[in-house]
């Protein structure tokens, strides 16, 4: 099994099947191609997006549905082509892909999601693209109300 010295959380062992390819990288990242999808058991639910090239970047992303129970985007027919998904429909969500969603966290301890550009990864593939809706009722900046308690 690979293992991959990253940054933030130290080192990660992981399989080829939780690894996904960005074609064209990421808005901002496009030479970040590779990537780890992984969780760990003690941050549930959130899930880390980690660079196979850049040890340092890591991102932090939740299922969009954990945080709006009815979100459903709309990915345009295109995006569903180059993911090698049918541009017919809509894809089922955790039988053809799985959707994340990435947080940001500002000065002040503010955290928000970008749900106006989820992460879709094909199941089947692993081939992933960050996918911006136009036109769309969500936000960039959909801020989180975290509460306390205990995990």
């Amino acid at each position: 099994m690979p293992i991959f010295s990253t940054t933030q959380i130290g080192l990660l062992e992981y399989v080829e099947q939780d690894v996904v390819e960005f074609a064209e990288g990421l808005p901002a990242f496009e030479n970040e191609r590779r990537f780890v999808v992984t969780e760990c058991p003690e941050n549930r639910p959130l899930i880390y997006l980690q660079s196979l090239q850049s040890p340092h970047l890591l991102f932090l992303t939740l299922r969009p549905r954990q945080i709006v129970p009815d979100y459903a985007p709309q990915i345009p027919p295109e995006e569903l082509t180059l993911l090698g998904l049918a541009a017919d429909r809509q894809p089922e969500e955790g039988r053809e892909v799985a959707l994340l969603a990435i947080l940001s966290i500002e000065t002040g301890g503010r955290v928000s999601a970008n749900l106006m550009a989820p992460i879709v990864i094909n199941l089947h593939s692993r081939q992933a693209r960050q996918v911006i809706q136009t036109g769309t009722q969500y936000s960039h900046q959909h801020t989180l109300r975290l509460t306390g308690g205990t995990c």
